[in-house]
């Protein structure tokens, strides 16, 4: 969960989605990295944990600067963080596989080795083919 990263995504491809981090070698994304400043704020660090605060400011070839600032970014609950991962894992890996997988992420702390996460999470060389690109 790179900071710069997500947000290099989101002004390249327009939207808020999934498919940002589909194509993690995406030129346009990368080349919008590499400009990035991540910065700490120290009104931001005051307020937290009761508050998390951010800023966005964007300067444009153009001169001028784009900003948004937000001070307390709400989270999503978990139920909210649960629905939005039982959609995109159906949507990669199927639902059985899905179900499965959240079951052993819930169960985790029990597993001998957390290898077998990963591995679930892997598509099979057919399934690669059936999945529409992005």
């Amino acid at each position: 969960m790179s900071i710069p990263f997500s947000v290099a995504a989101v002004l390249a491809r327009g939207a808020i989605e999934e498919n940002n981090y589909a194509e993690i070698t995406d030129p346009r994304i990368l080349r919008l990295v590499e400009r990035t400043d991540l910065q700490c704020d120290s009104s931001f660090t005051a307020a937290f944990p009761a508050q998390q605060g951010a800023e966005v400011s964007i300067g444009l070839r153009n001169g001028k600067t784009i900003r948004q600032r937000l001070d307390n970014v709400i989270a999503a609950t978990s139920q909210e963080i649960r629905t939005r991962f039982r959609q995109a894992a159906a949507d990669a890996i199927g639902g059985n596989r899905a179900r499965g997988l959240e079951e052993l992420v819930d169960g985790c702390e029990r597993l001998p080795d957390s290898g077998v996460i990963a591995k679930q999470c892997r598509l099979e060389p057919a399934e690669r083919l059936l999945r529409p690109a992005s």
